[in-house]
């Protein structure tokens, strides 16, 4: 292996490690036929595998191959540290040629959360020796050639062992203050604006507790980097709802292993690494939406009965288990057949084209099941604008929200057939908080929400007793 692969592959390796999360291929990673590191490629590949805020590229020097222990700790040689301009100033000329570049990385600091998207020009030129980035606490230095003596944090320390679980509710431990960190996956769905709502709503009777809050805008990276700004704000608590499972697996892992209790929170991540989990079942549910459809078919007399599904982010534990629970819901009665499935994300605005788009190719259909119900009424909308007759069709939604324009009130007007109450969880998360940090109970794995099935018969009834006005 030649220095300059020794020199990209390890650090590289050590911030994956630190991150997380990285998912790039060989291409991606620069290390191209002979050897030379192509830059453009590199950062195209970092982009792709989602960096993020917390991960701070700060310098990176062009030095020649027997100089690399020196660039360690910012004890980079003068040459390397040659002021930008084409050639690069004050840099020998041999050097120039050997162009051999080693990448110095810095562990996460004190950004704010915004995904550090900006591209790295310098390479073997040295058109710029030094990424501008303001106001970051420099944690840690991670370098190809430095040997473990010589890593350790800006201040002063290497990793600090895990504290053991539990640590932060210790009775003789007790804080007048307890931080949470409460990690949203998308507030463009009403329902999760809900949850916040009710988490605020929860905390605000517990002056001993104070809530910040961080929205993903369903974007992965920008979550993991949320979380990372939670950790350097001294989090206590991290109560999490990931916007999909794998990619949020490492970072919620990372949290728990410091030591600092996590509340997953209706989705799940991979993996054991978390204190507890507070959500509804979602197969459950999904099952008796299918139970409710074969049902309604064979009531209708339809001998062929054809559903369509419009599902959610497809990467979600609520996607999968809403499905495979409605798939085993329909057994019950042959005669029912999926015949069409999209993604819309959660999301009613991008349900509206993508159930226009399945009802122009399915106008003879019987069931749309719509794995949330602002998804259901972007297909009413668009089964009323293909002039589709309604009333012959059965529209299914899960949530369940008692506002007004919420899943409930659409039951009891008749535009959803039947909804599925599937509670935020906010409330009780803070509940389980309290006892964790507070009183230093340990919780269960797991606390399972009830649902409601929600006809136009009871539909009113709930509305009024979930509060809704």
């Amino acid at each position: 292996m030649n220095i300059e692969e020794e020199g990209f592959r390890k650090p590289l390796a050590d911030v994956a490690d630190v991150l997380g999360y990285i998912h790039m291929s060989e291409s991606h990673r620069g290390l191209v036929g002979s050897g030379t590191v192509n830059w453009d490629e590199v950062f195209a590949g970092l982009a792709a595998a989602h960096y993020a805020g917390p991960l701070v590229l700060e310098s990176f020097a062009a030095i020649n191959p027997d100089l690399v222990a020196a660039t360690c700790l910012w004890r980079l040689p003068e040459p390397a540290a040659g002021r930008a301009g084409k050639g690069g100033a004050g840099v020998p000329a041999g050097r120039r040629a050997a162009g051999r570049p080693v990448l110095t990385w810095l562990e996460k600091g004190f950004a704010a959360g915004p995904i550090l998207e900006e591209t790295i020009s310098m390479v073997l030129e040295y058109r710029r020796t030094i990424m501008r980035i303001s106001s970051l606490l420099v944690l840690g230095v991670v370098l190809a050639g430095c040997n473990q003596q010589t890593r350790q944090s800006s201040s002063g320390g290497g990793t600090l062992p895990a504290a053991p679980m539990g640590s932060a509710g210790d009775p003789a431990q007790k804080k007048r203050e307890y931080l949470i960190g409460m990690s949203q996956a998308n507030k463009g769905e009403p329902w999760r604006q809900a949850m916040n709502d009710q988490i605020a709503a929860a905390a605000v009777k517990h002056p001993e507790l104070k809530v910040v809050f961080a929205d993903a805008a369903q974007n992965n990276a920008k979550q993991v980097a949320d979380v990372e700004n939670f950790l350097q704000q001294g989090i206590d608590l991290l109560i999490i709802s990931p916007n999909e499972a794998a990619p949020l697996t490492d970072v919620v892992a990372k949290v728990y292993d410091k030591g600092i209790p996590v509340i997953l929170l209706d989705r799940k991540v991979m993996g054991e690494k978390y204190t507890m989990h507070i959500g509804a079942d979602n197969v459950e549910i999904g099952r008796k939406a299918g139970e409710y459809a074969a049902k309604w078919c064979k009531d209708s007399r339809h001998t062929s009965c054809t559903v369509i599904e419009i599902r959610g982010l497809e990467g979600t534990s609520g996607t999968k288990e809403r499905g495979d629970g409605f798939r085993d819901g329909i057994k019950g009665n042959p005669n029912v057949k999926i015949v069409a499935q999209q993604n819309a994300d959660w999301l009613r605005e991008k349900a509206i084209s993508v159930s226009q788009a399945m009802l122009q190719a399915n106008p003879n259909v019987n069931v749309v099941y719509a794995q949330n119900d602002p998804m259901g009424e972007a297909a009413i909308i668009s089964a009323q604008n293909a002039r589709l007759d309604r009333g012959k069709m059965l529209f299914i939604g899960v949530d369940g929200l008692p506002t007004p324009d919420g899943g409930l009130k659409s039951v009891a007007e008749g535009r959803l057939g039947v909804t599925y109450v599937y509670p935020t969880g906010g409330a009780q998360a803070i509940e389980w908080a309290l006892k964790i940090l507070r009183d230093g109970q340990k919780p269960p794995r797991s606390v399972v929400l009830d649902t409601e099935e929600v006809t136009k018969e009871n539909a009113a009834q709930v509305y009024q007793r979930y509060g809704g006005k």
